[in-house]
């Protein structure tokens, strides 16, 4: 009888997933290690976030500080553009607002990260309407908008919207800012894949620089099956590079509500989504120091 259940309760999900094919995608819900190993097998090394597509793959050299020793960064997770009609309930108002202020006394941040889930089914509509909001950032504030790429993201035909709109339109890259080395992973797909697990610590233990990293999937969080990397020899093994290779914070949108842990040698920050949670985070960076630090505001 047990058996049966399961079964008829694995046959449901199946149908359910099929009968909204044409809104999300079943072969990317189920084709998930594959996708990423297709993707994202190896890092890009690029530079530093700028505005003009012509410097975007000039690697930055090693101690040249692009934003002096003291800057802060603006992180967004989670917008979900076209998970309804219009976008009522994004923080528009207070987050120009906000925006406005940091402009007048000249304390803008100096680039944005975007942690995934700029779209709610993958659709080109909904990419557009992500691209109307970091063309804003980027010409009314003067401040690159960096993605990666997260699950709803990936749905139905996203990833090729993706690669048209959202910079630096791959999701697996490593850019300096001279003291600090930033590392953005791919795990839209739900998990890093063998060959980006490899290439990725690979690359930790080559850098002594402390780091920052960020990702759509928590690593950790709470261990969730849904809601972080469902598979824990990968979650162990990340969390051994990060203590081991002078990782400093892991940021990480998918979760919504938010979370935070601390390992000791690094945290862990599932940031609030931008979207239901209504807010957003400023990531203040000291070169000198080697330290950072994250801060929340709400609508």
């Amino acid at each position: 009888m047990k058996k049966m259940k399961k079964a008829a309760a694995l046959v449901a999900l199946c149908l359910a997933f099929a009968a909204c094919k044409d809104e999300y995608g079943l072969d990317e819900f189920l084709n998930r290690a594959d996708d990423v190993n297709a993707r994202s097998a190896y890092i890009t090394d690029i530079g530093v976030p700028v505005i003009d597509e012509k410097e975007m793959y000039k690697p930055n050299p090693q101690g040249n500080k692009p934003f002096g020793n003291n800057y802060t960064v603006l992180i967004l997770a989670d917008i979900h553009f076209g998970a309804h009609s219009d976008h009522p309930d994004l923080p528009y108002d207070e987050f120009f607002q906000w925006l406005d202020e940091k402009k007048a006394t000249n304390a803008l941040p100096v680039f944005c990260l975007v942690l995934g889930d700029n779209a709610e089914a993958g659709a080109e509509k909904e990419y557009l309407q992500f691209k109307e909001l970091s063309d804003k950032l980027e010409n009314e504030y003067t401040m690159p908008v960096y993605s990666i790429v997260g699950n709803h993201d990936l749905y139905n035909d996203g990833w090729r919207q993706y690669t048209k709109y959202c910079k630096p339109y791959i999701s697996y890259y490593h850019f300096n800012t001279g003291t600090f080395s930033w590392y953005a992973l791919d795990s839209g797909s739900g998990t890093l894949g063998g060959s980006q697990l490899k290439n990725f610590v690979s690359k930790l233990k080559e850098d002594t620089n402390p780091k920052i990293v960020f990702s759509h999937y928590p690593t950790y969080g709470g261990g969730n099956f849904y809601f972080s990397l469902s598979d824990p020899h990968e979650r162990a093994a990340l969390i051994s590079a990060f203590a081991k290779n002078n990782v400093k914070i892991v940021l990480e949108g998918h979760q919504h509500p938010g979370s935070f842990y601390d390992f000791g040698s690094f945290k862990e920050y599932n940031v609030s989504a931008f979207r239901d949670r209504q807010s957003w985070h400023l990531l203040t960076v000291d070169e000198e120091s080697e330290t950072v630090t994250l801060k929340t505001f709400t609508k």
